[in-house]
């Protein structure tokens, strides 16, 4: 701000005389204001018998205008909050229904709905069709997934050496193995394995959890029977908390605003509310309806309303105190108004405004 170079200063010892004021009143000087201000709260404790006063707002440096309320002109459509979704996976298993229980993000438990059916391991088995008899095989796999070994527990009848052993597995491939030897009966005494293939592992049913940016869950699920019986977290992972819209404010100073969303059926914004109004915010500042990641929302549009307050940047005059930003005509406002009062006897301080942490505080003592 700029004000004539002859404008009269301000002292706890003169008054700006009539000729002054009107020299004034086209710029005037935030000095003046502030002074003003503080007198008064002073008058106002001193009405209330106290003796000393900690002034946090009502003064320009000291109040700061934040957004009072958000209105909806578009409430838009798909602007559903995205949570995290689980389900068991298995070749067979079916009906299984199951949800992460999420706190601060990780995701310490799994509920089942429905246990379902199907659920049990899977091995690989093996038959040799070309008997005239039953054989039945026990089949040895490395942790690798690779077929090892191949013992006939129930060698059957009529097969000859050189039988193709076939093998039934959902994700294993490439074994190939023979009967090696057989009695007079054609019982199958033994069976060599040429090729081991790979996949042959047992397929046990996994759990899988879908969120936009949540990761690092690990669990293994405890079937009986074919059933659900539970999951056992191994890894509570981070970063799966619930998504919810959110607003984009385009502003020179604000800071800090918080706001929560109330959606319909359709995913329609339908009111926003502000849980805190935030700092610095002017009443040029705009908003963007952001949808959670993950979500489809679009189209949704809305206007801020911001309080009254200071008619100078009372950010900046923090900035300028706590060091900050240089800036000697502001800090130079606020020596005079410091020695204003010093003047008349009181004890002053600048401080901190607690409540904000960005903006400044006087504390009045007499």
């Amino acid at each position: 701000m700029s004000c004539p170079t002859n404008q009269a200063a301000v002292s706890c010892t003169t008054f700006p005389s009539a000729a002054d004021a009107r020299k004034s009143i086209s710029c005037l000087d935030v000095v003046f204001a502030e002074v003003a201000a503080l007198q008064q709260l002073i008058l106002q404790a001193i009405n209330n018998c106290e003796m000393e006063l900690l002034i946090s707002t009502g003064t320009p440096l000291t109040t700061v205008t934040s957004i009072s309320g958000v209105t909806v002109t578009a409430g838009g459509a798909g602007y559903f909050p995205v949570a995290a979704t689980a389900t068991i996976d298995h070749p067979t298993g079916a009906g299984a229904v199951v949800s992460p229980v999420v706190t601060n993000g990780r995701i310490t438990s799994v509920s089942i709905t429905s246990a379902g059916s199907g659920y049990a391991p899977i091995t690989v088995e093996a038959s040799a069709p070309d008997g005239s008899g039953t054989a039945a095989f026990q089949v040895v796999v490395s942790a690798a997934g690779v077929i090892q070994f191949v013992h006939p527990l129930v060698g059957g009848t009529g097969y000859v050496v050189g039988d193709d052993i076939v093998f039934t597995h959902p994700s294993g491939t490439g074994a190939v193995a023979e009967v090696a030897t057989v009695d007079l009966t054609g019982r199958i005494t033994s069976v060599s394995v040429s090729d081991g293939g790979s996949g042959y592992s047992p397929v046990v049913a996994t759990i899988s959890v879908s969120h936009p940016v949540g990761m690092s869950f690990a669990g293994t699920v405890n079937v009986t029977s074919g059933t659900v019986t539970g999951i056992s977290v191994t890894s509570t992972g981070f970063g799966y908390q619930t998504l919810y819209p959110t607003l984009d404010i385009d502003s020179d100073n604000g800071s800090d605003a918080e706001f929560s969303f109330t959606t319909n059926g359709s995913g329609t914004i339908t009111a926003v509310t502000v849980t805190n109004g935030g700092i610095g915010y002017a009443s040029g500042d705009t908003a963007t309806v952001v949808a959670a990641t993950g979500s489809s929302g679009a189209n949704a549009t809305v206007t801020l309303s911001v309080s009254a307050g200071s008619t100078v940047d009372s950010i900046h005059y923090f900035k300028v105190w706590s060091g900050t930003v240089t800036d000697d005509k502001a800090s130079q406002q606020l020596t005079e108004i410091t020695n204003y009062f010093k003047c008349l006897g009181y004890t002053i301080q600048l401080r901190s405004n607690p409540a904000t942490q960005k903006s400044l505080s006087w504390y009045i003592k007499w």
